[in-house]
């Protein structure tokens, strides 16, 4: 199941931890509606 993570943490150890989790996309606050749309696109392929 696709799963794209949404937050407010951008640092390096914070990508790497959700890569171990799983996640498909990774998304830091803020963001536009357009960048959540892609990703979306992107995992549903």
């Amino acid at each position: 199941m696709p799963f794209i993570m949404i937050t407010g943490l951008m640092d390096k150890e914070n990508l790497l931890e959700a890569v171990k989790l799983g996640v498909s996309d990774y998304l830091t606050k803020p963001f536009k509606e357009a960048d959540l749309l892609a990703k979306i696109d992107k995992v549903l392929l």
